[in-house]
Protein backbone atom coordinates (compact mmCIF):
# COMPACT_ATOMS: atom_id res chain seq x y z
CA UNK A 1 0.00 0.00 0.00
CA UNK A 2 1.59 3.25 -1.11
CA UNK A 3 1.81 5.66 1.68
CA UNK A 4 0.10 9.36 0.78
CA UNK A 5 2.25 12.28 1.84
CA UNK A 6 0.63 14.37 4.53
CA UNK A 7 -0.61 17.38 2.91
CA UNK A 8 -2.80 15.48 0.59
CA UNK A 9 -4.12 13.26 3.76
CA UNK A 10 -5.08 16.70 5.27
CA UNK A 11 -6.74 17.52 2.41
CA UNK A 12 -8.91 14.56 1.97
CA UNK A 13 -10.12 15.43 5.59
CA UNK A 14 -10.61 19.05 5.20
CA UNK A 15 -13.49 18.27 2.07
CA UNK A 16 -15.19 16.13 4.68
CA UNK A 17 -15.51 17.91 7.22
CA UNK A 18 -16.82 21.42 5.60
CA UNK A 19 -19.86 19.84 4.13
CA UNK A 20 -20.93 18.97 7.70
CA UNK A 21 -20.11 22.48 8.70
CA UNK A 22 -22.24 23.74 6.15
CA UNK A 23 -25.23 21.23 7.69
CA UNK A 24 -24.67 23.20 11.27
CA UNK A 25 -24.87 26.42 10.04
CA UNK A 26 -27.79 26.47 8.52
CA UNK A 27 -31.51 28.26 9.90
CA UNK A 28 -33.01 25.83 12.14
CA UNK A 29 -36.40 25.39 10.89
CA UNK A 30 -39.40 27.44 12.72
CA UNK A 31 -42.37 25.60 11.87
CA UNK A 32 -42.57 23.91 15.16
CA UNK A 33 -42.65 27.36 17.14
CA UNK A 34 -45.51 29.15 15.19
CA UNK A 35 -47.15 25.68 15.15
CA UNK A 36 -47.35 25.96 19.06
CA UNK A 37 -48.28 29.91 19.20
CA UNK A 38 -51.30 29.19 16.94
CA UNK A 39 -52.12 26.59 18.96
CA UNK A 40 -51.76 28.51 22.53
CA UNK A 41 -54.24 30.83 20.94
CA UNK A 42 -56.77 28.71 20.08
CA UNK A 43 -56.84 27.24 23.72
CA UNK A 44 -57.56 31.23 25.15
CA UNK A 45 -60.50 31.18 22.70
CA UNK A 46 -62.59 29.85 25.04
CA UNK A 47 -61.48 32.11 28.16
CA UNK A 48 -62.21 35.15 25.80
CA UNK A 49 -65.96 33.68 24.97
CA UNK A 50 -66.78 32.98 28.40
CA UNK A 51 -65.19 36.82 29.25
CA UNK A 52 -67.25 38.27 26.60
CA UNK A 53 -70.53 36.16 27.93
CA UNK A 54 -69.49 37.79 31.32
CA UNK A 55 -69.66 41.51 30.42
CA UNK A 56 -72.63 41.04 28.49
CA UNK A 57 -74.66 39.32 31.44
CA UNK A 58 -73.48 42.28 33.85
CA UNK A 59 -74.63 44.48 31.10
CA UNK A 60 -78.38 43.03 30.92
CA UNK A 61 -78.41 42.82 34.52
CA UNK A 62 -77.34 46.56 34.71
CA UNK A 63 -79.66 48.09 32.33
CA UNK A 64 -82.96 47.42 34.29
CA UNK A 65 -81.11 48.96 37.39
CA UNK A 66 -80.43 52.13 35.28
CA UNK A 67 -83.52 52.74 33.34
CA UNK A 68 -85.21 52.67 36.60
CA UNK A 69 -82.98 55.55 37.84
CA UNK A 70 -84.25 57.50 35.01
CA UNK A 71 -87.54 57.32 35.09
CA UNK A 72 -87.50 57.67 39.10
CA UNK A 73 -85.58 61.38 38.15
CA UNK A 74 -87.58 61.91 35.34
CA UNK A 75 -90.73 61.35 37.67
CA UNK A 76 -89.23 63.55 40.39
CA UNK A 77 -88.48 66.14 38.03
CA UNK A 78 -91.40 66.25 36.49
CA UNK A 79 -93.14 66.18 40.21
CA UNK A 80 -91.34 69.48 40.73
CA UNK A 81 -92.62 71.13 38.06
CA UNK A 82 -96.12 70.73 38.50
CA UNK A 83 -95.52 71.74 42.15
CA UNK A 84 -93.82 74.99 40.41
CA UNK A 85 -96.74 75.50 38.31
CA UNK A 86 -99.21 74.83 41.06
CA UNK A 87 -97.60 77.57 42.98
CA UNK A 88 -97.35 80.28 40.62
CA UNK A 89 -101.13 81.68 41.06
CA UNK A 90 -100.69 81.48 44.38
CA UNK A 91 -96.97 83.61 44.12
CA UNK A 92 -98.71 85.82 41.89
CA UNK A 93 -101.50 86.67 43.73
CA UNK A 94 -99.02 87.59 46.89
CA UNK A 95 -97.21 89.77 44.92
CA UNK A 96 -99.95 91.40 43.67
CA UNK A 97 -101.27 91.79 47.79
CA UNK A 98 -97.84 93.20 48.52
CA UNK A 99 -97.94 95.50 45.14
CA UNK A 100 -101.00 97.00 46.40
CA UNK A 101 -99.95 97.48 50.13
CA UNK A 102 -97.13 99.28 49.16
CA UNK A 103 -98.91 101.19 46.44
CA UNK A 104 -101.04 102.35 49.36
CA UNK A 105 -98.35 103.45 51.69
CA UNK A 106 -98.09 107.28 51.90
CA UNK A 107 -95.81 108.17 49.07
CA UNK A 108 -92.77 110.80 49.80
CA UNK A 109 -94.44 113.27 52.33
CA UNK A 110 -93.32 115.96 53.57
CA UNK A 111 -94.37 118.56 57.02
CA UNK A 112 -94.98 121.53 53.88
CA UNK A 113 -97.96 118.85 52.62
CA UNK A 114 -99.14 117.82 56.42
CA UNK A 115 -99.30 121.67 57.20
CA UNK A 116 -101.06 122.14 54.14
CA UNK A 117 -103.48 119.62 55.07
CA UNK A 118 -104.12 121.37 58.34
CA UNK A 119 -104.74 124.57 56.29
CA UNK A 120 -107.28 123.17 54.00
CA UNK A 121 -109.47 121.66 56.98
CA UNK A 122 -113.22 121.98 56.59
CA UNK A 123 -115.99 122.58 59.08
CA UNK A 124 -118.88 120.72 59.40
CA UNK A 125 -122.40 122.08 59.83
CA UNK A 126 -121.11 122.83 64.05
CA UNK A 127 -118.22 124.56 63.30
CA UNK A 128 -115.28 121.28 63.93
CA UNK A 129 -113.08 120.01 62.34
CA UNK A 130 -110.78 116.34 62.98
CA UNK A 131 -107.59 115.43 61.07
CA UNK A 132 -106.35 111.92 61.00
CA UNK A 133 -102.24 111.83 60.83
CA UNK A 134 -100.77 108.22 60.39
CA UNK A 135 -97.35 107.32 62.05
CA UNK A 136 -96.42 106.32 58.89
CA UNK A 137 -97.42 109.70 57.44
CA UNK A 138 -95.38 111.43 60.49
CA UNK A 139 -92.05 109.68 60.35
CA UNK A 140 -91.62 110.00 56.55
CA UNK A 141 -92.33 114.36 57.28
CA UNK A 142 -89.99 114.03 60.00
CA UNK A 143 -87.42 112.09 58.04
CA UNK A 144 -87.90 114.71 55.42
CA UNK A 145 -87.09 117.54 57.55
CA UNK A 146 -84.34 115.75 59.70
CA UNK A 147 -82.26 115.17 55.66
CA UNK A 148 -83.11 119.28 55.16
CA UNK A 149 -81.81 120.61 58.17
CA UNK A 150 -78.14 118.59 57.78
CA UNK A 151 -77.90 119.87 53.99
CA UNK A 152 -78.37 123.17 55.54
CA UNK A 153 -75.98 122.50 57.93
CA UNK A 154 -78.01 122.87 61.01
CA UNK A 155 -78.53 119.19 62.32
CA UNK A 156 -81.11 118.18 64.70
CA UNK A 157 -79.96 117.02 68.55
CA UNK A 158 -82.22 113.96 67.77
CA UNK A 159 -82.05 112.40 64.31
CA UNK A 160 -83.50 109.31 62.56
CA UNK A 161 -86.29 109.48 65.25
CA UNK A 162 -89.43 107.25 64.80
CA UNK A 163 -92.83 107.30 66.17
CA UNK A 164 -95.04 104.25 66.61
CA UNK A 165 -99.05 105.17 67.76
CA UNK A 166 -100.80 103.50 69.69
CA UNK A 167 -104.08 103.73 71.51
CA UNK A 168 -102.94 104.68 74.79
CA UNK A 169 -99.15 106.42 73.84
CA UNK A 170 -96.60 107.13 71.09
CA UNK A 171 -93.43 105.46 71.59
CA UNK A 172 -90.26 106.77 69.83
CA UNK A 173 -86.94 105.55 69.05
CA UNK A 174 -83.87 107.54 67.41
CA UNK A 175 -80.92 108.37 68.94
CA UNK A 176 -79.46 111.62 70.44
CA UNK A 177 -76.39 113.69 68.49
CA UNK A 178 -76.19 116.83 71.42
CA UNK A 179 -74.88 117.24 73.76
CA UNK A 180 -74.61 113.82 74.57
CA UNK A 181 -74.87 111.07 71.89
CA UNK A 182 -76.63 107.64 72.19
CA UNK A 183 -79.85 105.75 71.30
CA UNK A 184 -83.05 107.24 72.38
CA UNK A 185 -86.08 105.39 73.49
CA UNK A 186 -89.29 107.51 75.26
CA UNK A 187 -93.23 107.16 75.34
CA UNK A 188 -95.33 110.39 75.66
CA UNK A 189 -99.40 110.95 76.17
CA UNK A 190 -100.53 113.16 74.10
CA UNK A 191 -103.43 115.48 75.35
CA UNK A 192 -104.75 119.14 75.02
CA UNK A 193 -105.29 121.87 77.92
CA UNK A 194 -107.28 125.03 77.18
CA UNK A 195 -106.63 124.70 73.86
CA UNK A 196 -103.36 123.74 73.17
CA UNK A 197 -101.10 120.53 72.32
CA UNK A 198 -99.17 119.10 75.17
CA UNK A 199 -97.19 115.73 76.02
CA UNK A 200 -96.89 113.77 78.98
CA UNK A 201 -93.97 112.11 79.12
CA UNK A 202 -94.01 108.98 80.25
CA UNK A 203 -90.46 107.70 79.88
CA UNK A 204 -87.36 108.40 78.60
CA UNK A 205 -84.00 106.86 78.61
CA UNK A 206 -80.35 107.28 76.94
CA UNK A 207 -77.87 104.39 76.31
CA UNK A 208 -80.71 102.19 78.17
CA UNK A 209 -80.03 105.09 81.37
CA UNK A 210 -83.26 106.78 82.23
CA UNK A 211 -83.13 110.59 81.80
CA UNK A 212 -83.21 113.65 83.80
CA UNK A 213 -86.12 115.85 83.54
CA UNK A 214 -83.65 118.53 81.29
CA UNK A 215 -83.19 115.74 78.93
CA UNK A 216 -87.03 114.67 78.74
CA UNK A 217 -87.92 117.74 77.52
CA UNK A 218 -85.30 117.05 74.83
CA UNK A 219 -86.49 113.88 74.13
CA UNK A 220 -90.00 115.49 73.26
CA UNK A 221 -88.29 118.36 71.66
CA UNK A 222 -89.31 116.40 68.18
CA UNK A 223 -92.60 116.11 68.35
CA UNK A 224 -93.22 119.20 70.37
CA UNK A 225 -91.68 121.26 67.48
CA UNK A 226 -93.37 119.10 64.57
CA UNK A 227 -97.04 119.49 66.13
CA UNK A 228 -96.62 123.22 66.87
CA UNK A 229 -95.82 123.55 63.32
CA UNK A 230 -98.76 121.79 62.08
CA UNK A 231 -101.06 123.47 64.41
CA UNK A 232 -100.29 126.78 63.43
CA UNK A 233 -100.70 126.02 60.03
CA UNK A 234 -104.43 125.58 61.11
CA UNK A 235 -106.96 128.51 59.39
CA UNK A 236 -107.33 131.46 61.85
CA UNK A 237 -109.29 131.71 64.59
CA UNK A 238 -109.98 127.37 65.61
CA UNK A 239 -108.71 126.05 68.80
CA UNK A 240 -107.84 122.29 69.33
CA UNK A 241 -110.68 120.39 71.78
CA UNK A 242 -108.87 116.96 71.73
CA UNK A 243 -106.26 114.60 70.40
CA UNK A 244 -106.88 110.66 70.57
CA UNK A 245 -104.64 108.01 69.37
CA UNK A 246 -105.43 104.30 68.04
CA UNK A 247 -102.99 101.69 66.57
CA UNK A 248 -101.18 103.92 63.76
CA UNK A 249 -103.09 106.95 63.77
CA UNK A 250 -103.65 110.23 65.78
CA UNK A 251 -106.96 112.13 65.07
CA UNK A 252 -106.50 115.46 66.02
CA UNK A 253 -109.97 117.25 66.39
CA UNK A 254 -111.08 121.35 67.11
CA UNK A 255 -113.45 124.06 66.17
CA UNK A 256 -114.22 127.55 65.71
CA UNK A 257 -114.82 128.83 69.30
Amino acid sequence: MLRQPPRILLLTLFFWILPALACATTTPNAAPDLDAAAATAAASLPDLDALAGTAAAQVATAAPTIQAAAATEAARAAATAAAAAAALPTLAAQAETVGTLVAELPQGVTLDELKERFAAVQLDENGAFSITITDAEWNQALMARQEARIAAGDPPATQDITFTFFPDRIDLTGRVVSPIQGPLTASFRPYVAAGAFQFEILAATINEVEVPQPLLELAAGSVRETIDELITSLPDGLQLTAVTLQEGAMTITGQRP
